[in-house]
């Protein structure tokens, strides 16, 4: 997927960190734009030489989760189309968390997704991510180990109680992995469709 090492947080975008004025203004377009154009100027010239000076960071983050973000987002890329093609960059986005509540069914995984094509101005999404995953998953931790999850890594006891023994097979451990799996089929019937390249999952 060539994903750089740095990628554009879309978070920023959004009234989470900025007001509605700041995002009316053309802060947000100017900072797009320098973070696609240039490196940034304190790594070493022998690392600067190995890049185009002409691009920079080429991977862009944002979530349906963040407002506004991919509305911001895909309005900038679009006036900088010419200047920065769609294939000349990569746009992560991610599904499922709205607020505080998680909606992880199949209709409403790609409902997100459809909207998130529209918001970004975009026909692909180069990886979309389920978001959070962690707050719809079935927990499996035993009680006593929580907080010291280094056991889990060192004690086989401890890494079969989890689930994490590499030589069983994974498996579903309740209705919250059963509800990962079905989004993360809908996500996978998507890329079939060429809607998605990657699809992933994401922890808080």
């Amino acid at each position: 997927m060539a994903v750089p090492e740095i990628v554009f947080g879309g978070a920023t975008m959004s009234k989470i960190y900025n007001t509605g004025n700041w995002l009316a203004s053309d802060i947000p377009f100017r900072t797009l734009r320098l973070a696609l154009r240039y490196v940034y100027p304190f790594l070493p010239l022998e690392t600067i030489s190995k890049y185009s000076l002409r691009y920079g960071i080429r991977c862009i983050d944002t979530s349906s989760y963040y407002g506004p973000s991919e509305v911001v987002i895909g309005a900038i890329l679009q006036k900088l189309a010419a200047e920065f093609p769609r294939a000349t960059y990569r746009i992560m986005t991610k599904c499922g968390r709205e607020g505080q509540s998680f909606d992880y069914k199949p209709q409403s995984i790609r409902a997100s997704v459809m909207r998130s094509l529209r918001r970004l101005s975009t026909t692909y999404l180069d990886v979309v991510l389920l978001h959070d995953i962690e707050h719809v998953a079935s927990p499996v931790w035993p009680i006593p180990y929580c907080g010291d999850f280094e056991r889990a890594l060192t004690d086989k006891t401890v890494r079969n109680e989890w689930g994490l023994d590499p030589e069983k097979l994974p498996r579903a451990w309740g209705t919250g992995d059963d509800t990962i799996l079905a989004a993360v089929r809908e996500l996978q019937k998507m890329k079939e469709e060429g809607l998605i390249k990657a699809v992933g999952i994401s922890g808080e």
